[in-house]
């Protein structure tokens, strides 16, 4: 079962590091930075939510499991 998560979050990483990539390249070829940021901001904003929907749905706080070092 970690197995599988670590593959799903491996496969995630790669997608978003690609999705990063593009974005910056689509504002350096006269791409709008509000339109790219609102697209990641749409995103983050939908996962999150996501998180803690599912949290408070299964009585545990994901957010609480994990640590971002800065």
């Amino acid at each position: 079962m970690q197995e599988n998560l670590h593959y799903q979050l491996s496969e995630a990483k790669s997608i978003l590091f690609k999705a990063l990539d593009n974005s910056f390249d689509m504002v350096k070829n006269g791409g709008s930075k509000q339109e790219v940021g609102q697209v990641w901001s749409d995103f983050l904003s939908d996962f999150y939510k996501r998180i803690k929907q599912e949290s408070r749905a299964r009585r545990e706080n994901l957010l609480n499991w994990v640590r971002v070092p800065k």
